[in-house]
């Protein structure tokens, strides 16, 4: 249940003949790209993105262009390697299945038939997240609905909201913010609930569950307290709300969690 996202490959690719016949829409990407960076910052999404397409988008123009040291594409360039080498992927590779897309965001001529390929299965798997998100642009997205249909054998798997501005990105984030509410059955002198100790306060807890991860089947939040401890369990009981209580190492594997996974903060 963690936030996932895939990119339009037409913001990382683009069609040298468009480019050259109209550059100025290309040059709000790069500005654009700035806002998905913070985006990710904030929102600790996961990246749908597949290994093989990775080094179709480096490996395609203009990013390729910075092995060549082209000022006009240097920084655009960068700012493409700094993205897929530091947001948190999922970069594995897709398996095939029959996909449509409608729009059909993979197909494109300037696109490589791997771009192409990779574009559907990775939409696939985004569809298959409970909180997804389609990155492109305004300039790019060419239907009159911020919405990508990933259909499978004829049959509409999903509708995916599609982010096309900085304020999408924006709402999309705070509309997932995880806030903590205390509940008082996990007070210090609780007799029903599991308590928690006197001095883990709101802004720990809050802390914790920014940084928390999902368990295996979606249901509950984890993080282990560097300052008490302590793992802590996060239950969502209402929308983005979340309350947390204590819990035992060995009853977590129980509850759906990889040991190996749970950050300590």
């Amino acid at each position: 249940m963690s936030n996932s996202c895939f990119l339009d490959p037409s913001l990382i690719v683009w069609d040298q003949v468009a480019f050259a016949n109209n550059s100025n829409e290309f040059w709000e990407i790069p500005e654009y790209f700035t806002h998905i960076l913070s985006f990710f910052d904030k929102s600790n999404a996961e990246l749908i993105i597949s290994q093989n397409l990775v080094d179709e988008f480096v490996g395609s123009f203009p990013a390729q262009l910075i092995s060549q040291r082209s000022n006009d594409f240097l920084d655009f360039s960068r700012l493409v390697y700094e993205f897929l080498g530091n947001v948190k992927c999922s970069c594995n590779d897709f398996d095939s299945a029959e996909v449509n897309l409608n729009p059909d965001i993979s197909n494109s001529t300037h696109f490589s038939s791997e771009i192409s390929n990779q574009t559907q299965y990775g939409s696939v798997a985004l569809a298959s997240k409970c909180n997804p998100l389609l990155i492109s642009y305004k300039t790019i997205w060419n239907s009159p609905t911020k919405a990508l249909n990933v259909i499978i054998n004829k049959v509409e798997l999903k509708e995916i909201p599609v982010a096309t501005q900085d304020t999408d990105l924006d709402s999309y984030s705070t509309a997932l913010q995880r806030i903590y509410e205390f509940h008082p059955k996990h007070n210090q002198n609780a007799i029903l609930g599991s308590p928690l100790p006197a001095g883990m306060n709101e802004p720990e807890m809050q802390k914790l569950l920014e940084g928390a991860v999902w368990s295996e089947n979606g249901r509950r939040l984890c993080a282990h307290s560097l300052t008490f401890n302590l793992w802590i369990v996060f239950h969502r009981h209402d929308k983005n709300k979340f309350h947390g209580f204590p819990e035992e190492l060995n009853n977590l594997t129980l509850k759906g969690f990889n040991i190996n996974k749970i950050p300590s903060l």
